[in-house]
């Protein structure tokens, strides 16, 4: 028979096997963030509720001592219920808190879960109240074993005081309790055992907790003083963040900051602040929280369960790399951001706003944008230099909340078979791109900057709006236009960005290089030289996605086509330096660039008809082409496709140059423009769901309503944005406009229902004389009538471009004839002067 000094240390010393078992079986999944917080935050109160309990059971236990130290003597199983249940509801506290930390937050993954923007402040405030509850009760924990110690005390005095009793009672002749005085040994040794674990284990691994807790309380005034710091210097920096949103390098021409902007600037910025600080104390806690439980399941007779939490060791080497985002993401929020004025007195070798030469955006779908930026020659800039964010605005009830993209290299694509390769097309290039992914809100405007991350400079702030999700009506407005170069006057972009459009589609000839060389850092240059001239800078101050297709003079010499010296490399450029959707037709600089998007229920194909281009001078034939066979396949493709989709309403083929031509255009290709009629027909394309063409190249504003378009396809141009006026093709239904400073709106229109329409409204704008034409597609009847234009015959038409040119170069060529003839006179005098000089 077990002594009952025994059966108490038994009991205290080990763990309930039911709550070992539950532990180690624990597998609940995560729930959600504010479900999982608010049952962790009742746990954990209604254990500390228990840890009371215990606590009064206890204080009864003290005042059942008798006057004189002697304890009053209760039955075995009184002694030891009365005795096991203190530490063992604390221990299934501490126990049960950690399964419901580690099964409803989800072990290693709570910091994916308290990082979870949808968590609102107050339960963040709840959590760390609820921590700190159960911080005051380790202390009360700590104040039990001393209790139990001093009962521990006064119970040995009893015991020791009834066992000189009973020895005096052993010695007289007649004793009946021969057996009593042996258990009362055995009870001491073991009350004397216990009193030793409590005196040392028990109490050293208290002193532990209580130092790692005076730590932590440490960590958090030290924290506590960072952040007053930090809260100063912004106060400091707050004029210096106005002045980079209204004067920096490439502030909007369109939109300036107001003080609006800079109030939700800042909230959003000390929210993101005092979640950071609450997520990392909770962090803390939690980490306190398994080192205890380490420390209480230390006996060897929990081997099974400590096996169960070695995983859960690792969360020390998480900390650690917690602290690094963390680090990573202050430097993100405007506290920590330094003026470009400090930027620039740092080190030469470092990274500065000023070495971004332009930043402009494209690939805009419901969830996404890509910005490339180029950065000048000799730069000491990389991509981990930058970082990307956007703010959404905000709705009614909306906490602010941003998105951020780190930024990468670009890909150049892959050597082709048989590519002669350029000298430089191995150099690495000056581009780097920044992609927001995963956007958290369709159909929303949001604020963007493009910041150093070093010094927290922006390099770039401006303004991009997402669609609705793709396949759903919805209303939106694009521009169109094509042909500038450095001498366009700034105006027409001011006036496009005007506008308010989603997207401004570039039909072509961003520049006029009219490049003939097979090298990539020639075509590079022509992007740079385009956006820093004035033009350029007023296109990319638009702060509008692009969605731009090359033609003749930026991929190439005028005409160019397929054997144009620099294609690949051209191509190398355009995968480089152009924000595109995805590209089709592979990876290979050999291949074309050509692509397709959606927006709404509207269906954008964009053909490249320049990389894959028979010369103009073959003969005619069946094998000439435009397209190339692989464009034309996927092209075919995804016309049947469009129209078999019940979500695509409209399809609108972005067709670089003139469809109604016969001539130098699409009528020098008339073979694979039949084809292309001809399928059309055949598989009824055009007539269920419309196909647009919206073309540039000819320096004109027209409209054709389909009637004298091959394939009763609706076409519509806008051109030129900054060159000379010139007028190709037709005849037009709805007159052309031929003009410089010139471009053209489509309101996009959806009437909603799976059978309504999609309808554009075209307009056709000049910066001087205002708007030139006007057609709508569903309602043509709505458009006031203009006069259709019918072109001259093809012998007038070359005669008048050749008395074009005649003019163009004849007038150069008469001030060198006027130089020459100056030079002439004015030798011949000198050569006078000097004889007469000779023979006076």
């Amino acid at each position: 028979m077990a002594s009952p000094g025994r059966r108490q240390y038994e009991a205290v010393t080990s763990l309930d096997s039911q709550a070992v078992t539950s532990l180690s079986a624990a597998n609940i999944q995560p729930m959600a963030s504010q479900a999982g917080i608010e049952q962790l935050l009742s746990l954990a109160h209604l254990h500390v509720d228990n840890v009371m309990a215990a606590r009064h059971i206890e204080d009864k236990h003290d005042a059942s001592l008798d006057d004189g130290g002697c304890a009053v003597m209760a039955s075995r199983k009184t002694k030891t219920r009365s005795a096991a249940t203190l530490p063992r509801s604390v221990l299934d506290a501490v126990r049960k808190l950690h399964r419901n930390v580690r099964g409803k937050v989800g072990g290693s993954g709570a910091v994916a879960t308290l990082t979870t923007a949808e968590v609102g402040e107050a339960r963040y405030e709840r959590l760390k109240a609820g921590f700190s509850r159960l911080q005051e009760h380790l202390h009360s924990v700590a104040e039990h074993r001393d209790q139990l110690l001093c009962g521990l005390d006064q119970l040995h005095s009893s015991t020791t005081c009834l066992q000189e009793v009973f020895m005096d009672l052993i010695k007289s002749p007649a004793s009946p309790f021969p057996e009593l005085s042996s258990s009362l040994s055995v009870s001491c040794a073991a009350i004397e055992k216990l009193k030793n674990v409590l005196e040392h284990k028990v109490a050293k691994q208290t002193r532990r907790k209580l130092a790692e807790l005076e730590l932590f309380a440490a960590k958090l005034d030290e924290r506590e003083q960072l952040r007053q710091e930090v809260d100063m210097a912004e106060r400091q920096l707050q004029i210096s963040r106005v002045d980079n949103l209204k004067r920096g390098p490439y502030a909007s021409t369109k939109r300036t900051a107001t003080a609006h902007d800079i109030a939700v600037e800042r909230q959003a910025f000390q929210q993101l602040r005092r979640r950071l600080t609450v997520m990392t104390e909770a962090l803390e806690h939690v980490f306190q929280f398994h080192v205890q439980l380490d420390q209480c399941i230390a006996e060897p007779e929990l081997e099974t369960v400590r096996k169960c939490i070695v995983a859960q060791r690792s969360i020390a080497n998480m900390q650690q790399q917690l602290r690094r985002v963390l680090a990573a993401l202050c430097v993100l929020s405007s506290a920590c951001r330094v003026s470009p004025t400090a930027a620039s007195s740092t080190t030469d070798g470092a990274c500065h706003a000023t070495d971004v030469l332009w930043l402009w955006s494209g690939a805009l779908t419901s969830r996404s944008i890509t910005f490339k930026c180029g950065v000048r020659e000799g730069y000491t800039c990389a991509p981990a230099d930058f970082v990307l964010y956007a703010f959404p605005a905000l709705r009614d009830g909306e906490k602010p909340h941003s998105a951020i993209a780190t930024c990468s290299t670009v890909d150049g694509g892959e050597a082709g078979a048989g590519e002669e390769r350029s000298a430089s097309a191995d150099e690495p290039s000056r581009v780097v791109q920044c992609t927001l992914s995963a956007l958290p809100h369709r159909d929303r405007e949001y604020r963007y900057e493009l910041t150093l991350l070093e010094s927290g400079a922006v390099v770039k702030s401006g303004r991009f709006r997402t669609p609705k999700a793709e396949g759903t009506a919805y209303d939106y407005r694009v521009a169109f236009a094509s042909c500038a170069d450095e001498r366009s006057d700034p105006r027409v972009f001011e006036a496009i960005g005007h506008e308010d459009a989603l997207l401004f589609v570039h039909t072509g000839d961003l520049h006029y290089h009219n490049l003939i060389v097979n090298d990539v850092a020639a075509f590079r240059d022509g992007y740079d030289s385009i956006f820093a001239s004035p033009a350029g800078q007023a296109m990319l101050a638009m702060d509008v996605p692009f969605a731009y297709m090359w033609d003749d003079h930026d991929f190439g010499p005028d005409n160019s086509d397929a054997t144009a010296p620099g294609r690949n490399a051209s191509v190398q450029a355009y995968r480089e330096a152009v924000p595109h959707y995805p590209l089709v037709g592979g990876r290979s600089r050999t291949s074309t660039v050509h692509q397709a998007f959606t927006i709404g229920r509207v269906r954008y194909l964009l053909t490249d008809l320049r990389s894959a281009r028979t010369p103009n001078t073959a003969p005619a034939a069946p094998t000439k082409t435009v397209l190339g066979k692989q464009q034309k396949a996927w092209f075919k493709s995804e016309l049947v496709r469009a129209t078999n989709d019940p979500s695509i309403r409209l399809i609108v083929w972005v067709n670089t140059m003139p469809w109604l031509d016969d001539e130098r255009k699409w009528g020098q290709f008339v073979h694979e423009q039949q084809e292309l009629v001809n399928y059309i027909k055949a598989h009824g394309l055009n007539k269920w769901v419309p196909i647009v063409i919206v073309s540039g190249d000819a320096h004109m504003l027209a409209v054709d309503d389909g009637r004298h378009s091959p394939g009763n396809l609706t076409v519509l141009h806008a051109a030129a944005l900054g060159r000379p006026g010139s007028i190709k093709g037709g005849p037009y239904s709805h007159g052309a406009f031929a003009g410089s400073g010139q471009y053209a709106v489509m309101d996009i229109t959806d009437e909603g229902g799976e059978h309504g329409r999609v309808c554009i409204h075209y307009r056709g704008m000049n910066i001087d004389r205002g708007m030139l034409i006007e057609y709508d597609t569903c309602h043509p009847e709505r458009t006031p009538p203009v006069a259709p234009y019918y072109p001259p015959p093809i012998p007038v038409r070359i005669l008048m471009r050749v008395w074009k040119k005649a003019k163009r170069y004849g007038g150069i060529a008469a001030v060198v004839i006027a130089i020459g003839i100056a030079l002439f006179v004015l030798r011949s005098r000198r050569q006078r002067a000097l004889r007469a000089r000779k023979y006076s």
